[in-house]
């Protein structure tokens, strides 16, 4: 029977599974959602995309304060509801957007989104009277598991395309 800490790590891992598939799923859609509510041309399309992007990192930067925050008054289990809730409510902007407003309200929205660092917190805090071993081994599965989604269903045109091949069919 699995103890209490491997089955609060194993929805840890499952949620953050979920939550990086989701972001992946979404972020190819983006530009062809800017190129459609615009009249622009490639290189409008492109800039436009650019200070999108830009300014989602802007707001994840400030959202990564404001969570880190959070996870030391509330917890990490509040912290997750807080994260998810976010997450959908940017993705629902993003999926009824009909101008280009909607889509940097969107990532306004997304200003807590910061579900790995959440996931690292509610990791650590499970593993806190564990060996360093098994923290060790809890938190690199948690990396594996966020990053094996992100490389996985990352578009081909992303990275370079020898390198993609090499990930995906060492994944298979």
């Amino acid at each position: 029977m699995p103890s209490d800490t491997d089955t609060t790590v194993g929805l840890v891992l499952l949620n953050v599974v979920m939550y990086a598939f989701a972001y992946q799923l979404q972020r190819p859609v983006e530009p062809f959602l800017i190129k459609s509510l615009s009249d622009g041309d490639a290189k409008t399309v492109a800039k436009t995309y650019g200070r999108l992007q830009s300014f989602f990192q802007a707001a994840q930067t400030i959202g990564s304060f404001i969570v880190g925050a959070l996870l030391d008054k509330i917890g990490a289990r509040y912290c997750s509801v807080i994260v998810f809730l976010a997450s959908a409510s940017s993705y629902a902007i993003l999926a009824s957007s009909t101008t280009l407003s909607h889509l940097f309200l969107s990532k306004l929205a997304a200003t807590l989104q910061a579900g790995f660092l959440v996931a690292q917190a509610g990791v650590a805090a499970a593993t806190a009277t564990a060996p360093p071993a098994v923290r060790a081994a809890a938190l690199g599965r948690l990396t594996t598991a966020y990053t094996g989604v992100e490389i996985k269903f990352r578009a081909p045109h992303a990275i370079d395309a020898k390198c993609f091949r090499s990930c995906v069919c060492s994944m298979a």
